[in-house]
């Protein structure tokens, strides 16, 4: 059985449940295709799989709905990184498409590094999906995303400046300056805490008389709060000079 066989084979199956050893057909998306590749997120929630002669699928429920993306091409194989935001696929006889969320948007590399469009077998990806590697008839090409260089700030109020989210440069929050660069947080200015409130952070101030220094925002977890805040030490008394002097 050749290769393309065995991917129509697998994909048709679907879906392993490997704890258990079973497998469940899905057939969300209509009638069977010709299936060439399919890739995953670590987690398994956020799945993507190409059909050759159709369209790039993708799914975020761990394959339970599909969504078609992309328009009808040669796809030949796909890759994700270990979270599912960045994805690649080649297209035999044509050039690699890349996507950085999720499958929403495609951008073709069209001749940016390979020189021409080409035979493409294959593609894999690194975890971060910043490096790639492809194969075509003989041949075997890498290509590594150059380093972001977002704008360093200097000013928390008039030139925050930008850090990276892992897509693209963003702007630094109110009240927070960035290094720029491949960075990918800002720093609170003094006395002030990152605060995490749904899905936006800020740079909150501490109580009165409390200090904080050195919040870092986008921060990690549940944020800080005022806790994270805390009084200075006492000033330690003053010395004495007195100097006894005999009678």
């Amino acid at each position: 059985m050749d290769r393309r066989s065995v991917l129509r084979v697998l994909l048709a199956l679907t879906l392993s449940v490997i704890a258990a050893a079973t497998w469940t057909e899905d057939t969300s998306v209509g009638s069977t295709k010709d299936w060439i590749g399919i890739t995953s997120s670590s987690d398994g929630t956020r799945l993507a799989a190409v059909e050759d002669g159709g369209n790039i699928w993708t799914s975020t429920d761990s394959g339970a709905s599909w969504t078609s993306r992309e328009s009808a091409r040669s796809w030949y194989g796909i890759t994700s990184s270990s979270d599912g935001t960045k994805l690649a696929a080649v297209v035999y006889n044509g050039n690699i498409w890349t996507s950085t969320n999720s499958g929403a948007t495609w951008t073709e590399t069209e001749d940016a590094f390979v020189g021409s469009s080409r035979t493409w077998q294959s593609i894999t990806s690194s975890s971060d999906g910043t490096k790639l590697a492809a194969v075509g008839y003989g041949e075997v090409w890498t290509f590594e995303t150059p380093a972001p260089t977002c704008t360093k700030g200097d000013n928390p109020t008039t030139s925050r400046g930008e850090y990276w989210d892992g897509n693209a440069c963003q702007s630094c929050p109110p009240m927070s300056v960035g290094d720029g660069g491949n960075s990918t947080t800002c720093t609170c200015e003094l006395n002030k805490f990152a605060q995490l409130s749904g899905v936006t952070w800020s740079c909150q101030g501490c109580s009165s008389g409390k200090t904080r220094v050195g919040s870092l925002i986008p921060g990690t977890g549940n944020g800080e709060t005022d806790d994270n805040c805390t009084f200075p030490p006492p000033s330690p008394p003053p010395s004495s000079n007195t100097t006894n002097v005999p009678s």
